[in-house]
């Protein structure tokens, strides 16, 4: 059932081996002139025994400098700098301290523009890791109204991470996505991206295959790397997946489909599709409400802090309502005469389970 994603069945309940959160951290980000310097210390540190190793291009720094209990240090990086944040964990002090001196000449010959400081506080520490988890939401809440936030997740082998960044960010150039940022779990050749646009006429969604085409052709053909590290495949990636895999094992996972839902009623379209648009076609646009509303990218991490989540609908299940109404208005499909049933069929929808 791994990696199947509701086209072969539906998982009803699961029982999760979690891997264990060590009591005893040194945490610290590393500073480096260029993201090629950076990723060529990645395999030294992984040898150090470093648990994490999170890499941020300058663009998603630039995306959280300003956040209170950054340090100072992230605002003054030069234009093409990344870090990589780096954090030694075990279950006892001694045994951390132990890892740590084994660590600490391994980080010293590392070329670093700014002196390491690694810390043992929790405070600290969160500080640190508050840097690497708000720039997707930072970075969404910046974009333009109206245009939608794309997240990708691409496996690269970790000694050419380096070179992958800056082909990524010269196709970010191509393409003019000006404000696209590049971060992930170094460790494991894992890269992210983020990138917004709109996707309201024909030529903007030209470009985004245009796009796409070019980059998927450059992880499979120049760097034999993988579409998807750990989210899921979906529709975006859907027309790629036999050139990934080639054509005998994809048409084994065509046959597969065909004897567990002969009729095509699970997840249709998703991994395995025949239409080679898939990925252009019925693209979720984000109509312009207000500014407080065109901030949200309905990722849902926010809503069972929200003051308001006990109310009738949940504040994305607003949004998304509010958004819809915006859409059925510039298709000319709202009237004041079919107003109150609309909004009936849009809270039935979101209301009856």
């Amino acid at each position: 059932m791994i990696g199947a994603e509701g086209t072969l069945a539906f998982i009803a309940e699961a029982v999760l081996n979690t891997i264990p959160d060590y009591a005893f951290k040194m945490t610290g980000m590393l500073y480096f002139e260029t993201p090629e310097m950076a990723c060529q210390s990645i395999l030294l540190l992984k040898e150090s025994g470093a648990e994490a190793l999170e890499f941020m291009d300058r663009a998603s720094l630039r995306s959280v400098e300003n956040m209170a209990g950054i340090p100072g240090i992230v605002r003054l990086l030069p234009a093409k700098a990344s870090a990589i944040l780096t954090e030694y964990q075990a279950d006892t002090e001694s045994e951390l301290l132990t890892k740590w001196e084994n660590a600490i000449g391994v980080i010293e010959g590392l070329p670093l523009i700014h002196d390491h400081d690694f810390t043992l506080d929790p405070d600290r520490q969160a500080a640190l890791w508050k840097i690497r988890k708000g720039m997707y939401p930072s970075v969404a809440g910046m974009r333009n109204s109206g245009t939608a936030m794309l997240l990708e997740d691409l496996t690269f082998p970790v000694e050419r991470l380096g070179e992958a960044i800056k082909d990524v960010r010269d196709m970010f150039e191509k393409y003019d996505y000006e404000n696209g940022i590049i971060f992930g779990h170094a460790k494991d050749g894992n890269l992210h991206f983020c990138i917004s646009q709109h996707f309201d006429t024909d030529e903007q969604i030209e470009r985004f295959r245009k796009f796409n085409d070019e980059l998927f052709d450059l992880v499979l053909g120049k760097y034999d790397g993988a579409l998807k590290a750990e989210h899921g495949t979906g529709r975006a990636v859907a027309p790629y997946v036999e050139a990934e895999w080639g054509k005998e094992a994809y048409g084994i996972m065509l046959k597969l489909k065909k004897l567990v839902d002969p009729e095509n009623l699970l997840n249709p379209n998703v991994i395995l599709s025949n239409n080679k648009n898939e990925h252009v076609q019925n693209l979720k646009s984000l109509p312009v409400v207000e500014e407080e509303v065109d901030k949200c990218v309905e990722c849902g991490f926010c809503e069972n802090r929200c003051p308001s989540r006990d109310f009738t609908m949940t504040p994305r299940q607003r949004i998304g309502i509010r958004r819809a109404l915006q859409r059925l208005k510039k298709e000319k499909r709202w009237t004041y005469t079919t107003r109150f049933q609309r909004i009936m069929s849009l809270m039935a929808w979101i209301l009856v389970p």
